[in-house]
């Protein structure tokens, strides 16, 4: 019983971390071309964004391009080495989550 529990809640998290994502920017997002991906230098963001889309969209190079603090996300775009991006909009962890809460 608690493993079938447990995982339903892994679930649950999986679909609020990525809950949009595709081909096309999702509302609210940038679109972004090849040369946003340019900078060799990684912001929290870009690293939150690898680390939570790795796995299902592993060798891509990441950047975070739109936090929207109000609803603790950010627009993470994801490009591979054929030049296709791929857009997703990801609910902070809570390590992340934290900024969310301060007044700016």
């Amino acid at each position: 019983m608690h493993k079938m529990m447990a995982c339903w809640i892994s679930l649950a998290l999986l679909a609020v971390i990525a809950y949009v994502s595709g081909i096309t920017p999702p509302r609210g997002c940038s679109l972004v071309t090849s040369t946003s991906f340019r900078n060799t230098s990684r912001s929290r963001f870009s690293q939150f964004c690898k680390t939570v889309n790795d796995e299902e969209y592993p060798n891509r190079t990441w950047i975070g391009i739109k936090f929207i603090k109000t609803q603790c996300t950010i627009c993470c775009a994801g490009i591979n080495t054929t030049g296709h991006i791929h857009y997703n909009v990801s609910t902070l962890s809570k390590t992340l989550g934290d900024i969310c809460k301060k007044r700016g």
